[in-house]
């Protein structure tokens, strides 16, 4: 089978990204693959389980940019021979993360590529690319299917929950926040953006979001589904748009100010959302 050089997997963080480029990866190693599946018996799928497969590089982490020396190690690893005389693949995970100067020494990877080499990116966002490097990729969107059930499965649970209900295309989004024990904040984060809190859970809301921020962009997630609710019930479209606005100038605030003044931001986003009940 004849693969494209570079392949960018795109689209909803949690989609599994990360699991679709690491399974392929060990299909494009694997020293008998059946339709890019790896055989997982083989020398190479055993050393891709042990993670120190000779002819395999992952570059990319969470959370932290990626810079030009990481893909000048990734050009010297592309020009050297193959260890186990096969093909030899790069796995940039994050990809939307790499600095202006790591994404043109890229390009000249990309732009010279050699037999047997496989590059295979992965990025939420391909819009936040140079358009050079996203122009070379094969480009595939990931999108979640049949999620509900296996989310169940996963979650060993007969019925998702409502606010897992909105993030059926960002499975693996939920098993993180799972295995990070930070579902019950989730669910906070869900009843307050869907009733009128108290003070002191304006407090509690306040305090979650000042010390996980990334969290910030999940609650007005929350929040924007029940003002659609509202539009689809029937309340009027300037008192929808001024609600939006008031969602949308809160997430400005907050990328700027901490502290006192999200807990202010956030009362008065409470008291601009209390029109719609």
């Amino acid at each position: 089978m004849r693969l494209h050089h570079a392949i960018m997997l795109h689209g909803l963080k949690g989609t599994g990204k990360s699991l679709l480029a690491t399974s392929l990866s060990a299909g494009l190693l694997c020293d008998m693959p059946s339709s890019l599946v790896a055989c997982g018996t083989c020398k190479s799928c055993l050393l891709v389980k042990a993670g120190n497969h000779p002819d395999r590089l992952d570059i990319g982490e969470a959370n932290s940019s990626i810079g030009v020396d990481q893909i000048r190690e990734l050009g010297e690893f592309i020009y050297h021979s193959a260890q186990q005389g096969g093909n030899k693949v790069v796995v940039i995970r994050f990809a939307d993360s790499m600095t202006s100067s790591a994404a043109n020494a890229l390009l000249k990877t990309l732009e010279e590529p050699n037999v047997n080499r496989y590059l295979i990116l992965c990025c939420d966002d391909v819009s936040r690319l140079p358009a050079t490097i996203a122009s070379r990729c094969f480009k595939q969107l990931v999108v979640a299917e049949q999620s509900a059930n296996w989310l169940c499965n996963q979650l060993n649970t007969h019925e998702i929950e409502p606010w897992q209900a909105l993030f059926l295309q960002q499975p693996f989004l939920v098993l993180d926040w799972q295995e990070e024990e930070i579902e019950s904040n989730i669910k906070t984060l869900y009843d307050c953006a869907n009733s009128d809190v108290t003070a002191w859970q304006l407090s509690e809301l306040n305090s979650m979001l000042a010390k996980r921020t990334e969290l910030v962009d999940t609650f007005c997630l929350f929040l924007t589904q029940r003002i659609k609710q509202a539009a689809l019930a029937g309340a009027p479209y300037e008192r929808i748009s001024e609600q939006l606005n008031s969602v949308t100038l809160f997430v400005k605030k907050t990328k700027t100010l901490a502290g006192t003044n999200m807990l202010l931001s956030l009362a008065m986003l409470q008291q601009s959302l209390r029109q719609l009940s």
